[in-house]
């Protein structure tokens, strides 16, 4: 999700198609506060289980990673 310069209901979305084809998603609820975000994937397949890095780069701040693990436990 690319948010920069413009507000959260514009940002541009955007996916990594040979990593898992189009089936994730970054949702933003801005009726959190803190303004709650999480990763969906549809779809989930065997060949999905594998670590994931989110990367999320702030003006003024330091970029954060982080590293989630994925466990795909029946298809």
């Amino acid at each position: 999700l690319d948010a920069r310069g413009r507000s959260l209901d514009q940002a541009t979305h955007w996916a990594e198609e040979h990593a898992l084809g189009g089936r994730a998603f970054f949702r933003v609820t801005e009726t959190e506060q803190p303004i709650g975000t999480h990763l969906a994937v549809e779809n989930v397949r065997d060949i999905d289980a594998g670590s994931y890095r989110c990367r999320v780069d702030f003006q003024g701040s330091p970029t954060r990673n982080s590293i989630v693990n994925l466990t795909v436990i029946g298809e």
